[in-house]
């Protein structure tokens, strides 16, 4: 078991909390001496729960920043602890694995399906550029008889 110790943000007060990673679980431990664990496939996903019940709250974390999102490898490899930091644009890349709980306090959310609007407008950014680099490259081969 993992301790991860998390801020959490209610209006302007600050609270410190604690996520407890277990492999199919997260619990989440409050000042105030609530305690529940959540289950999901992966700890992300298990975070997006914690957030849903608690939605006055802001979890200033990696994992609840608009622009981050876990791959299908980063959740079955870290089961959800890493996730990617994308830009719109450019596609994602090593340097752009961040920790879940890791502190952030930037372009927070405080549901799951803005990530996931996020996470498909660059996927189809991406998709859309790429086909056109193919595009380019079919009419290159054609012009010159390749």
């Amino acid at each position: 078991m993992l301790r991860h110790k998390i801020k959490l943000k209610t209006g302007t007060k600050i609270e410190n909390a604690i996520i407890e990673a277990h492999l199919d679980s997260l619990t989440f431990i409050r000042e105030n001496g609530f305690r529940k664990t959540y289950s999901d496939h992966d700890q992300f996903f298990c975070l997006a729960q914690i957030r849903k019940e608690f939605p006055e709250i802001k979890f200033l974390c990696k994992g609840s920043k608009l622009n981050v999102f876990p791959s299908r490898m980063c959740s079955q490899m870290s089961n959800g602890s890493v996730a990617y930091e994308m830009t719109l644009g450019q596609s994602a890349s090593f340097e752009d694995i961040v920790r879940t709980f890791d502190y952030e306090d930037e372009n927070i959310v405080k549901d799951i399906s803005e990530q996931i609007a996020f996470f498909d407008l660059w996927r189809n950014d991406f998709i859309g550029k790429q086909k056109k680099s193919a595009e380019l490259k079919d009419d290159a081969v054609k012009d010159h008889k390749i």
